[in-house]
């Protein structure tokens, strides 16, 4: 089943790119059976400790069919869930170049942006931009399967990319110039 899945997402991109617009798509397409085989896999792994249920990972090496699938699809939907702020991450560009000259008002805008910057977005490089490749692309890690390699459009994450360069650079300068 993983292999049909994985070759119908293998037909969305004839350069091994995908955008995010087809991914969102598999995504979408597959969603009833991700929820279907993710409490059939959490039924099997789950014991019972201290009168309650808790899910263990399963210690199957190699993983089956079915644990590849969700992982993969674990993996395109955080990435998905990334890509939901792009809209957001293109207005704060635009308000942070209008006052990138003001200090009070970067600082502020830091402030504002932390729970991105700082919080959630704070391992986006590591995570999905592999210098050592000689793609510029986004690579999506797929835990427990590194036979299989997934490159995502760099320029669906354009704003994100742009926003998180800046933050971080004003982040590290904060304590000397906004503060």
């Amino acid at each position: 089943m993983y292999c049909i899945k994985l070759k119908e997402l293998s037909t969305l991109s004839s350069d091994g790119i995908y955008t995010m617009a087809k991914i969102e798509w598999w995504l979408l397409k597959y969603e009833k059976a991700y929820h279907h085989i993710k409490s059939i896999e959490d039924y099997k792994n789950t014991i019972l400790l201290n009168e309650e249920e808790v899910v263990l990972p399963s210690l199957i090496n190699p993983p089956s069919e079915e644990e590849k699938f969700l992982y993969l699809y674990e993996a395109l939907e955080k990435l998905s869930c990334f890509h939901q702020n792009e809209n957001y991450f293109k207005q704060e560009m635009a308000i942070y170049k209008g006052i990138e000259n003001e200090p009070q008002k970067v600082g502020k805008w830091l402030s504002k942006n932390k729970r991105f910057g700082g919080d959630k977005y704070v391992s986006f490089f590591v995570d999905y931009l592999n210098y050592s490749l000689k793609t510029n692309h986004l690579k999506v890690f797929l835990i427990k399967d590194n036979s299989e390699n997934l490159f995502v459009e760099r320029g669906d994450f354009k704003y994100t990319i742009e926003f998180l360069k800046i933050y971080c650079q004003l982040d590290i300068d904060k304590i000397d110039r906004y503060e």
